[in-house]
């Protein structure tokens, strides 16, 4: 606001990019410019001269060509437009490239440039913080090669590159997020993540905190598919406490046992790191539906502990795949390892879904889903129905439905069959036809992926 260049003219010309030429290799700008909250004030004091799009727009045109550096010779965040002028990145001399944004090129550039490809959005759904710990290990891994350069950018260099660079400040210099905020602010006026990265950063602030003061308690990661856009980008997503954005430690009172002993365990991957005790254990489901579940979480803990452990402390990983009961620290994690707590099964159904679309291609065949209602009041006796519809989902009984993309257990609210033999029994009726990933569904809360299956059977 305290621009003297904005108070002696129009608004509409301060934010206006000067007429002069500049040098098309700057990377910021010396001159003092408007960012997008400024914008936002004015129209709020009422200048008015054009739109609010109009404003906003001419503001973003000013960076169309910036590359910011954030840190000196080091450190830059840029919009998709500079990143994709490869004569550009070669002059300012980019080694290594960030690309945030959620559509990406899948094909090679031919470039030398060392990539990180991740399937962000900019929206209040997306969640950053499985991915700060991989981000900022490629940007310190950068630190190997003299002279690197590294480039973080999504499409306009606002809300989420800048928040990755916000991110990275806060864990290499210490500094707080207000602080690492206001670096990249004054370094790059247009800097404004959205309101759930915001939120998403003060949470790392809180984690960086623990971890420099050593008073991390185990804590419990999921290993899953970043979104059903991205299902083959798979993350160590950290498991929050049930109705809370709480992460789940080891000194945290387990929900309510009658609340979760009727939940199947899970099918998944968790991992559990100790840090007072420098261990990893990683335990996979006899049942898993995960190919290759413990490279995939051996691999992705190489971040995550680079992050946690600043000096090159040696770290014990376990490998399990057996009864949780039969080992210690799973039995105290033992009411968490449910996936319906996290909504996990959803997150393996992606996956799921993608492998049988991929298996599916070039054949013209469909199949219909197949319908069995649970005959009597006893496990064991699943009656196929040909011809159903929804009247045959009666709320004293249970149903599956088996479709080449996900399979279903419905359960119905009157049900009395305990709903973990419940599963484990359709479970075993599943396997029998090939189809090993079955979801819960509970009378009255269907997912619209149940009934996308259910009525194309109709």
């Amino acid at each position: 606001m305290g621009n003297a260049a904005a108070r002696g003219k129009s608004f509409y010309d301060s934010i206006l990019p000067n007429n002069s030429s500049q040098q098309k290799n700057n990377v910021s700008l010396p001159q003092p410019k408007l960012s997008l909250d400024q914008v936002d004030l004015y129209h709020e004091l009422g200048v008015s001269e054009v739109s609010e799009s109009a404003r906003k727009a001419s503001v973003l045109s000013e960076y169309k060509d910036i590359c910011s550096e954030i840190l000196p010779s080091f450190l830059y965040v840029s919009n998709l437009s500079v990143a994709r002028d490869i004569t550009r990145l070669r002059e300012l001399g980019i080694s290594h490239i960030i690309n945030c944004c959620s559509k990406l090129d899948d094909e090679d550039d031919g470039t030398s440039f060392i990539r990180l490809q991740l399937a962000l959005r900019d929206d209040v759904e997306e969640n950053l913080t499985p991915f700060l710990h991989i981000v900022v290990q490629f940007i310190q891994s950068a630190k190997q090669f003299p002279k690197s350069k590294v480039l973080i950018h999504c499409h306009q260099g606002v809300s989420r590159s800048c928040a990755l660079a916000i991110a990275y400040l806060m864990y290499a210099t210490n500094a707080s997020h207000h602080d690492s905020m206001t670096i990249v602010k004054q370094k790059r006026a247009i800097c404004s993540p959205n309101t759930a990265f915001i939120c998403q950063l003060l949470e790392w602030q809180h984690e960086l905190t623990l971890i420099r003061s050593n008073c991390m308690e185990a804590k419990l990661f999921r290993l899953a598919p970043h979104a059903a856009h991205d299902a083959n980008f798979w993350l160590l997503k950290p498991c929050f406490h049930p109705n809370s954005r709480k992460h789940i430690f080891s000194q945290f009172d387990a929900p309510n046992h009658a609340e979760v002993d009727s939940i199947p365990l899970t099918i998944g991957v968790y991992c559990i790191l100790d840090t007072q005790q420098a261990t990893v254990t990683i335990y996979s489901s006899p049942n898993c539906v995960i190919p290759d579940p413990q490279e995939k979480a051996r691999q992705l803990l190489q971040p995550i502990l680079a992050t946690y452990f600043y000096e090159k402390e040696e770290v014990k990983v376990n490998y399990i795949q057996e009864k949780v009961e039969d080992h210690p620290i799973l039995e105290r994690f033992k009411t968490f390892l449910r996936d319906e707590l996290y909504h996990y099964d959803l997150e393996l159904e992606w996956t799921q879904r993608r492998r049988s679309i991929k298996e599916s291609k070039g054949s013209t065949q469909t199949s219909s889903p197949q319908f069995f209602i649970l005959e009597g009041d006893h496990t064991g006796n699943w009656e196929l129905i040909s011809n159903y519809d929804a009247n045959d989902l009666t709320s004293d009984s249970a149903a599956i439905i088996m479709d080449p993309e996900t399979s279903f257990l419905w359960i119905g609210a009157q049900c009395s069959l305990a709903h973990s033999k419940l599963y484990e029994d359709a479970k075993l009726h599943c396997r029998k036809y090939g189809f090993n990933l079955l979801i819960i569904q509970h009378d009255g809360s269907e997912s619209d992926a149940f009934w996308s299956v259910f009525e194309r059977g109709y």
